[in-house]
């Protein structure tokens, strides 16, 4: 089952939030809810920080049913794993989660975007298809295992 969903916003004048976050406290709660079996919460506490989600309310409502529904079906993750944090001069940063589930993993993605001196959530994204992830990661392997190394 592959299944891609995302919420993206491109243009920065949406970007309305007094209060600002940090990364990593939106990303450990957002996990903490979806391991709880708090789906919906999780997907509410992920956007929040970002005022245009409001403006967008039916794609946002849609995109939630969405990751509520995925899930359901694949089974809530008994755990996330960091796959790759990746931060652009301290303005965008990307953070990528491997969720394992009953059924099938799900790959969390978390986009952060700090115009000023706050950060605000860019885009959450989940997916269903980690293939290109284990690809890449065995490329690596036998990338390492091929290169002779001298003593």
């Amino acid at each position: 089952m592959k299944y891609i969903l995302s919420l993206v916003l491109f243009f920065p004048s949406f970007f309305v939030n007094a209060e600002g976050i940090e990364p990593e406290k939106v990303i450990d709660k957002t996990i903490q809810l979806i391991v709880a079996d708090k789906v919906g919460e999780a997907f509410d506490f992920a956007i929040r920080s970002n005022a245009s989600f409001k403006d967008l309310k039916a794609d946002t409502e849609s995109a939630k049913d969405d990751f509520i529904s995925l899930i359901k079906k694949v089974g809530v993750p008994s755990a996330c794993e960091k796959l790759v944090t990746r931060n652009l001069n301290n303005r965008y940063r990307t953070d990528v989660y491997l969720c394992l589930s009953e059924k099938q993993p799900i790959e969390l993605h978390f986009e952060f975007y700090r115009p000023n001196s706050e950060w605000r959530i860019q885009s959450f994204s989940y997916s269903s298809d980690v293939d290109k992830h284990i690809e890449k990661s065995i490329e690596r392997e036998i990338g390492d295992k091929s290169i002779l190394k001298d003593k």
